[in-house]
């Protein structure tokens, strides 16, 4: 079976233009599975990945969302909500630094108060 992936792409400016880093949002649909699954990853070192982004700028975050083509479920609508997370300035920061998931659920309900 194939599986049609979407990907956004999210870049945050550190200090300098040379001091990017980039956010990777997968969404999609795979019949094959039953439910949805959810990855959210952050890598230590921020890493080049070729042939992901249109740009070459090393990756920090992963996003994955995959599963079942569903009525009421809009894959896609998830990735856009990540990806504006992720451009968020404040709720970056927090990504970076949480040191759980509770840090990180924390984080998003501060950034919907603040919406």
């Amino acid at each position: 079976e194939d599986i049609e992936m979407e990907t956004f792409s999210v870049t945050r400016e550190r200090d300098t233009a040379e001091n990017v880093e980039a956010t990777v949002v997968l969404v999609g649909a795979a019949n094959f599975l039953e439910n949805p699954t959810v990855a959210f990853v952050r890598l230590k070192e921020a890493v080049e990945l070729d042939a992901v982004l249109e740009v070459n700028k090393p990756v920090r975050f992963l996003f994955m969302v995959l599963g079942p083509s569903l009525p009421n479920m809009e894959y896609h609508e998830m990735g856009r909500a990540i990806s504006a997370l992720m451009a968020d300035r404040v709720f970056n920061s927090e990504a970076y630094a949480a040191e759980k998931r509770q840090d990180l659920t924390q984080a998003m309900a501060e950034f919907l108060d603040c919406s």
